[in-house]
């Protein structure tokens, strides 16, 4: 907050790039506490339909359809680059608030990376032997290995939490030992991490009691014998996408729109897909299930992540949702045309994935050809 109030920057921008730069990595990252809901989620998708493949595959497949959360990053890093806004993100004004952080000068840049490092190690390592990487015919190197390796395996809650205890264990040690962080400061962070999870969890026990209950009423059976012989499969991915995000935006809880959708949306995309298998068809209507819940998340003034977003940038709520609302709708627009639309029409992902980037930027390069704009700058 001081970096940026010292360069006039508006709290209500902070807001948007803290918001805009945190669920989408964390949506398409390999490792993140959402990949790990999001696996056990496809996890159990596969175990109900026989689909013989691993939670981690399926994220793995829905990972190049996650149009909003790339078409997000890059619009972010285009808008710093041209540093132009529009809507009420344009009339935004720096509060200049002086908001220096507590600096620890013993503090070092190993203390991030070494536990970031062994977590990603750990990650894949685990899983590299637990679904058969050390036989002779696989190759660390070789991405259908990898795809192989990830389908076998069975474990990857299990290796996912090892992975994070030994981590931070790591990450404890180093503030002990390098930092000299008193321990009375880590118990406070201990305590604090510990209290802003208890909302998500409270969410997510909640959403899981909804999936179990649509679960005992075959919710997606049904919906599946309804609309399985009238819904054109072209409009499919494009209207979970859209359902996702009103529900998301309606609900304030990208995690629990998921719960909620995978188990029901996932038997009528197999119902539409071809032959009835899996297929790249039915990895589009899943992602587009995780992104819609992102960009509903984005638009919601009482989403958990909205509401850190506007509480750490010391920005207010209905400010910090008012002025993100134009780029979210934008870059959601984008998605549906650009992503959904053309995939579900079986068009050439390179390029559309390129023609969207294109109209990113083409839109700041018209922005920055307006008088008023160019007066400014």
């Amino acid at each position: 907050k001081s970096v940026t109030d010292r360069f006039g920057i508006s709290r209500q921008k902070l807001a948007f790039l803290v918001d805009a730069t945190s669920a989408p990595i964390a949506g398409v990252a390999l490792v993140s506490t959402w990949i790990g809901f999001e696996v056990g989620l496809f996890k159990g998708v596969s175990e109900k339909f026989n689909l013989g493949m691993d939670g981690y595959a399926i994220f793995l497949d829905a990972i190049p359809f996650r149009f909003y959360c790339f078409f997000m990053l890059i619009f972010v890093f285009v808008n710093a680059a041209f540093g132009i806004d529009f809507g009420p993100m344009k009339k935004a004004r720096s509060e200049n608030v002086n908001t220096a952080l507590e600096e620890n000068p013993k503090g070092h840049i190993t203390c991030a990376l070494v536990p970031l490092g062994v977590l990603l190690t750990l990650v894949f390592s685990l899983l590299w032997y637990d679904g058969g990487g050390w036989g002779p015919d696989k190759s660390v190197f070789s991405l259908s290995s990898w795809r192989a390796v990830l389908t076998k395996s069975e474990n990857g809650i299990l290796i996912l939490l090892i992975s994070s205890m030994i981590s931070y264990t790591t990450s404890v040690f180093f503030a002990l030992a390098i930092s000299r962080v008193k321990l009375v400061k880590l118990w406070e962070s201990f305590v604090g991490g510990v209290k802003s999870s208890m909302l998500p969890i409270m969410i997510l026990v909640l959403a899981w009691s909804l999936k179990a209950v649509c679960d005992d009423l075959n919710t997606g059976e049904f919906i599946v014998s309804v609309l399985g012989d009238r819904v054109n499969p072209f409009w499919m991915p494009m209207a979970i996408f859209i359902v996702s995000a009103i529900t998301a935006f309606s609900t304030g809880t990208s995690w629990g729109t998921m719960a909620i959708l995978i188990p029901t949306v996932a038997p009528l995309a197999l119902a539409l897909s071809p032959d009835q298998q899996y297929s790249g068809f039915v990895a589009l209507c899943l992602a587009s299930i995780l992104d819609g819940a992102i960009m509903g998340d984005h638009c919601s003034p009482v989403s958990d992540t909205t509401i850190m977003s506007s509480i750490s940038t010391d920005c207010d709520l209905l400010e910090h949702v008012k002025t993100q609302l134009p780029y979210t709708l934008f870059v959601g627009s984008i998605a549906l045309l650009f992503g959904y639309l053309p995939m579900s029409l079986g068009w050439s992902y390179g390029l559309f994935f390129s023609l969207a980037c294109l109209v990113i930027v083409g839109l700041y390069v018209v922005l920055k050809k307006w008088p008023q704009n160019r007066r400014a700058l």
